[in-house]
């Protein structure tokens, strides 16, 4: 699960340096965690923390989609 995370973090640095390895990296390890999350156990949050958790997935949500969507894209073609 650590390395998970640790490839979790590269990917997110890969994509921010326009990385094409990053952003697939960032797919890889969001679809894995998403996977392991049940394994991790249940989880209290205050309602406001819930509100945090929501808009941060969803902005992540949309920058991941932006990474592969003209004219964003287009940034990661001249790197391998």
């Amino acid at each position: 699960m650590i390395a998970c995370f640790v490839l979790f973090l590269v990917a997110n640095v890969g994509t921010f340096m326009f990385k094409r390895w990053g952003r697939t990296l960032l797919v890889v390890t969001t679809f894995f965690l998403i996977v392991a999350s049940p394994a991790l156990g249940i989880t209290i949050i205050l309602p406001y923390q819930g509100v945090f958790m929501d808009v941060s997935t969803m902005l992540f949500g949309g920058l991941l989609a932006m990474a592969y969507l003209p004219p964003i894209s287009e940034k990661f073609d001249g790197e391998t």
